[in-house]
């Protein structure tokens, strides 16, 4: 399944960036130091140097880092989203599209940790309010659980997990934000990287407390 978002910007003209969802792990080099493996490697990275020399979602966004290494966040941009069964439009600053794909590109990488987010890969709906995103993420999770439990394993559903998870992805977009900031010479990725981060960690406390917010999205309580 591909996932196409296209920026038309002033000084970048018309750019694509295609994103192969559920493809075979690329196992390209990164060209930039920024993206090897140790370079500001995340404290609770699985990986080993000596056998991943470099950073599977910095190796995925450097493309992404490189093209857009000159825009300042606040910059307009217009960009579409092309997926297999709707486009969506949207005028914007590059900080805000930015950060859409990002989230789509980190979420498809082969890093062990963000693997986790593969399954809301497939159902990306960028721009998304933090409603919609607690709402696809119990979703996501709870089917998970029921896969789980019809499987003979234990469920969680308590969403203790989730939020482990959460803790995990915040402790990986800190390490991730240095890593970009050693990258970019203007702000537009790395302020797309930090409200990715911020976005983290609204779920986060939104996670702790949000069985009110999520019943306006609930079926089959009568």
């Amino acid at each position: 399944m591909k996932i196409r978002y296209r920026f038309e910007h002033e000084s970048l003209k018309t750019i694509e960036f295609p994103v192969e969802v559920d493809a075979p792990a690329s196992r390209r080099e990164g060209q930039g130091d920024w993206t090897r493996l140790e370079r500001h490697q995340c404290e609770n990275c699985p990986l080993n140097a000596a056998t991943t020399p470099y950073c599977p979602a910095a190796v995925d966004l450097e493309e992404l880092v490189s093209t857009f290494n000159a825009v300042m966040s606040y910059e307009r941009v217009r960009v579409v989203v092309e997926t297999p069964h709707r486009n969506i439009e949207r005028d914007c600053d590059a900080q805000t599209a930015l950060s859409a794909l990002m989230g789509l590109i980190m979420a498809n990488s082969d890093c062990p940790i963000l693997a986790n987010l593969k399954g809301l890969a497939r159902t990306h709906l960028p721009f998304q309010t933090m409603e919609e995103l607690l709402s696809r993420l119990a979703g996501a999770w709870y089917l998970g659980q029921l896969l789980k439990q019809r499987k003979g394993q234990t469920p969680d559903w308590s969403m203790s997990g989730l939020s482990a998870l959460f803790d995990d992805l915040s402790t990986l977009n800190r390490a991730f934000k240095a890593r970009i900031d050693s990258a970019a010479r203007q702000d537009a990725t790395m302020n797309a990287i930090s409200a990715i981060a911020m976005q983290m960690l609204d779920v986060q406390y939104s996670l702790e407390d949000c069985a009110e917010e999520l019943e306006q999205f609930a079926i089959g309580m009568d």
